[in-house]
C-alpha cells in the first residue's frame, strides 16, 4: 500500500514539473514573438514570467536566458533597478544548482555581461570593471565567449577613455576573426560597438570606434581587392597558358594603370566635391552666426523697449484706484510682462539646485492650494519619500501655478493629483492631473505662447503658462501638455539634474 502511495506521489510531482516546464517554455515563446514584433512591454512581461517558471523548476540555463532578455528590455527604458533585480533572481537558481554541477558557474558570464552593459551606460567605471573581471573568470573553454570577452573589453576601454587598451582588444578580436576568415563577424562587432556608443551617447567611444572601423575597412578592402586580382590573374594564366608571356604582362600592367587612373580621378572628384561642401558649410555657419547675433540684438532691444513702456505706464497706473478690477488687471499684466521679458533675457542661465525632500515638498504645495478647491474636490499627492536635487523655489512656482489652474477648472466632486516619478538616473517628472473641463483642441497649440490671443485682462492675461514654460527651461527641463489625456487636463514638468 505504501509503495503505491509513493508511486502516485512521484507521478504527481513529475506531472507538476512537466506543467511548470510547459508554462516556462510557453512564456518564453510568447516573449520572443512579441520581441520580434517590437512590442517590448509585453515581451518584457513574458520573459519575466518565463524566468519565474524556470526558477521554480530549477532550470538555471533557461532562467539565465530569460533573465538576460528581461533585463535588456528593462534597461532599454532606463529601468536599471528592475534590470538588476531580474538578473539577481536568475543567478539565485544558478547558485543553487552550481553545487551539483560546477560547469553551471559559466552562466555567470551572461549575467555579468548584461551588468557590464548597464554600468557602461550609467558611467560607473568601477562596477563595470568588476563585472568585466567576473566575465573573464567564467569564460571557460568556450571560444565564442572568448571572442565576446574581447569585444566587451574594447567597449569598456573605449567608454572610459582607455583607447590603447581598446585598440589592443580590437586588434586581438580582428586577429581571431582573420584566422577564421570571419570578416563578417569582425564587421558586425564593429557595428555593434558603434550601436552601443550611439545608444549610450558616448561621443568618445563613437569617434574612436569609427576611426578604428574605417582603418580596418580600408585594410579589408585592399586585402579583398588584392585577392580578387590574384584570383583573376590565376584564372587567366590557367586558361591562357599558351599566350605569350610578354603580352600577358603588358595587359596586366595596362589594367593596373587604368585602374590607378580611375582611382585617381575618383579621388580628385571626391576632393573637389568635399571642398565645395566644406566651403558651403563654412559660409552657412557664418550666415547663421550673423543671424544669431542679429536675433540676440533684436531681443535685447525688444526687452529694453518693453521695460521703457512699462516704466512709462507705472506712474499713471499708480494714480488710478487700486480697487478697480481693470486697474488691478493692468498692474498684474504689466508685472507679468516685465517678468516674462526678464526670464526670456536669461533663459540660458540655469537655476541652482539643492537637496529637497520631495514628499514634504509636494505635500506643502498641496496644502497651500487646498483652500482654493471647490466643494468635494480631492487633491492627492503621490510622491516617494526621497531626497532629490531641484531648485525648490522656482519648481514650486511652476507646480503651484498648475495646481491653482487645476483647482479653478475642476468642478465639485472632481479629483486633482500631483505625482512625482523618477524616469532615470538624472531625470524625473512632476505630473499635475485634473478631471476638469480640459483645454479645447484648437487652443492647445498656443497655450505656451504669450499674447496668443486678445483677452479681457480682468479674466486673466494668459501669461501664466508661457512664464512657467520659460521657468521650466531654466530648471533644465520642459513643461508640456499631455495631449493623450481626455478626462480633463494633465501637465508634465520634466526636470533633469
Amino acid at each position: 500500500m505504501k509503495k503505491h502511495i509513493f508511486v502516485i506521489i512521484a507521478i504527481l510531482l513529475s506531472f507538476n514539473s512537466l506543467c511548470a516546464a510547459t508554462r516556462g517554455d510557453n512564456m518564453m515563446e510568447q516573449a520572443k514573438t512579441n520581441l520580434a514584433k517590437k512590442e517590448y512591454t509585453p515581451a518584457r512581461y513574458y520573459f519575466k514570467e518565463a524566468l519565474n517558471s524556470y526558477v521554480n523548476e530549477k532550470n538555471p540555463k533557461k532562467a539565465v536566458e530569460a533573465g538576460v532578455e528581461a533585463a535588456r528590455l528593462y534597461y532599454r527604458e532606463n529601468y536599471y533597478k528592475e534590470a538588476f533585480e531580474v538578473l539577481a533572481r536568475a543567478e539565485s537558481v544558478v547558485a543553487e544548482q552550481a553545487a551539483l554541477d560546477a560547469q553551471l558557474e559559466e552562466l555567470y558570464y551572461d549575467t555579468a555581461r548584461e551588468r557590464l552593459a548597464m554600468y557602461i551606460n550609467i558611467k560607473n567605471g568601477a562596477k563595470a570593471r568588476e563585472n568585466l573581471d567576473r566575465m573573464a573568470s567564467h569564460v571557460g573553454k568556450n571560444p565564442v565567449r572568448a571572442t565576446d570577452l574581447l569585444y566587451n573589453e574594447a567597449a569598456f576601454s573605449y567608454a572610459f577613455g582607455n583607447n590603447k587598451a581598446g585598440d589592443d582588444a580590437i586588434n586581438k578580436l580582428i586577429a581571431v576573426y582573420e584566422r577564421q576568415d570571419s570578416y563578417e563577424k569582425a564587421d558586425s562587432s564593429f557595428r555593434a560597438l558603434i550601436d552601443c556608443a550611439t545608444a549610450s551617447k558616448n561621443a568618445r567611444l563613437l569617434n574612436r570606434t569609427y576611426a578604428r572601423y574605417n582603418q580596418w575597412t580600408d585594410s579589408m578592402k585592399m586585402l579583398h581587392t588584392q585577392e580578387r586580382l590574384d584570383n583573376a590573374a590565376a584564372e587567366v594564366a590557367a586558361r591562357d597558358v599558351t599566350i605569350d608571356e610578354l603580352n600577358g604582362t603588358i595587359g596586366t600592367k595596362t589594367a593596373l594603370i587604368v585602374t590607378l587612373c580611375v582611382v585617381i580621378a575618383i579621388l580628385v572628384a571626391v576632393i573637389i566635391v568635399g571642398g565645395i561642401v566644406l566651403i558651403r558649410y563654412i559660409a552657412r555657419c557664418r550666415t547663421l552666426k550673423r543671424n544669431l547675433d542679429t536675433a540676440l540684438e533684436h531681443t535685447r532691444l525688444k526687452d529694453a523697449f518693453i521695460h521703457n513702456i512699462l516704466s512709462q505706464m507705472q506712474p499713471t497706473l499708480e494714480t488710478l484706484p487700486a480697487s478697480h478690477p481693470a486697474v488691478a488687471a493692468l498692474k498684474k499684466f504689466a508685472g507679468d510682462v516685465q517678468l516674462l521679458s526678464e526670464l526670456e533675457a536669461n533663459v540660458t542661465d540655469l537655476y541652482e539646485t539643492a537637496d529637497v525632500n520631495i514628499l514634504h515638498f509636494c505635500e506643502a504645495l498641496a496644502d497651500e492650494v487646498r483652500p482654493e478647491l471647490a466643494e468635494g474636490v480631492t487633491l492627492t499627492v503621490n510622491a516617494p519619500k526621497m531626497t532629490v536635487r531641484i531648485n525648490e523655489e522656482e519648481t514650486a512656482q511652476v507646480i503651484r501655478h498648475l495646481l491653482i489652474n487645476a483647482a479653478r477648472h475642476t468642478p465639485e466632486g472632481g479629483k486633482i493629483t500631483l505625482e512625482y516619478k523618477k524616469r532615470g538616473a538624472r531625470s524625473a517628472q512632476f505630473i499635475v492631473t485634473d478631471t476638469g473641463s480640459g483645454i479645447r483642441e484648437e487652443k492647445r497649440a498656443g497655450i505656451f505662447r504669450p499674447f496668443n490671443e486678445i483677452r479681457d485682462l480682468t479674466k486673466g492675461n494668459g501669461l501664466g503658462l508661457p512664464i512657467n514654460a520659460i521657468r521650466a527651461r531654466r530648471l533644465n527641463g520642459t513643461l508640456t501638455l499631455d495631449h493623450t489625456y481626455a478626462k480633463g487636463a494633465r501637465f508634465i514638468l520634466d526636470v533633469h539634474s
